[in-house]
């Protein structure tokens, strides 16, 4: 690199060596695009419009040209390595990419935004949200904050299938049970399963009737008695009544009443916790 003069002396005299040496310096200047740590328009000769300047003096270096006044250096872009990345805070590269980039505060954006193809090893980053910043939807609602997951951490939920959905665990802790409505807190409880209890052939209880559990009533007997044959007990003349008992029937056996089918019809389903 050099930053030698642009200018070959005009005036003195030179030795054939020292305008080979002068041209060089200039020659190695241009190609060199005046690269190093010193601003080369502070020095003998200056610079020209349009010139380069390779700064050296930041890192990375940053490839700069010079206004079209001589008055100042534009950043042209920086070199790190094998890379040259251009500065494009006032490049119009609209014509360039075929639409209006949105690059800073009042630009506004027209078209499709289409999202770049994601695998599994890559990520799509949003742009940074600050606070006056707000996204405006197509039905007029605003957010101006991260959208926050649909449904929180430890939420339980039923579900009509089989497997838990993506991002659900199924919980295995209840089987076989019916649901119930409270109105405060939750518990769980009860001995018997759902399908036995809507089961079919179900049948009350077995019981024993007690006298008490039975209805009031009387029995009649008949008695005989002389020549005139039986007679109804109520009407036998108390001259020749006789006492008698009526005989013993049954075996004091328990019953039971049919009930119709409790086979109600249902739909499986799961209970599953977002992850």
């Amino acid at each position: 690199m050099s930053q030698g003069s642009l200018v070959i002396p005009t005036t003195g005299t030179l030795s054939g060596l020292q305008l080979v040496n002068a041209i060089n310096d200039a020659v190695d200047n241009l190609v060199t695009n005046a690269g190093g740590s010193t601003d080369p328009s502070t020095l003998s000769g200056g610079v020209k419009p349009y010139s380069f300047w390779l700064d050296t003096s930041v890192s990375p270096n940053v490839l700069r040209m010079r206004n079209a006044a001589n008055t100042a250096w534009a950043a042209v872009g920086t070199i790190s390595g094998t890379n040259f990345i251009p500065n494009l805070e006032y490049a119009d590269i609209s014509t360039a990419l075929g639409f209006t980039p949105v690059n800073k505060s009042g630009d506004t954006m027209s078209g499709d935004l289409t999202a770049p193809n994601l695998t599994a090893t890559t990520k799509s980053e949003a742009p940074v949200v600050k606070a006056s910043t707000k996204f405006v939807f197509a039905d007029n609602t605003e957010q101006a904050t991260a959208a926050k997951p649909e449904f929180p951490t430890g939420t339980v939920m039923l579900f009509v299938q089989s497997v838990a959905p993506t991002g659900w665990t199924k919980s295995t802790a209840h089987n076989d049970k019916a649901l119930r409505v409270v109105s405060g807190s939750v518990s769980s409880g009860g001995t018997i399963t759902f399908s036995n209890a809507f089961g079919s052939g179900l049948s009350t209880d077995f019981t024993t009737l007690s006298t008490n559990q039975m209805p009031s009533h009387s029995h009649f007997f008949t008695a005989g008695y002389g020549s005139s044959g039986p007679r109804d007990v109520v009407s036998i003349d108390t001259n020749y009544a006789t006492n008698y008992g009526t005989s013993s029937v049954g075996g004091s056996q328990g019953h039971s009443h049919g009930l119709p089918s409790f086979q109600v019809q249902y739909v499986d389903v799961i209970l599953a916790t977002k992850n």
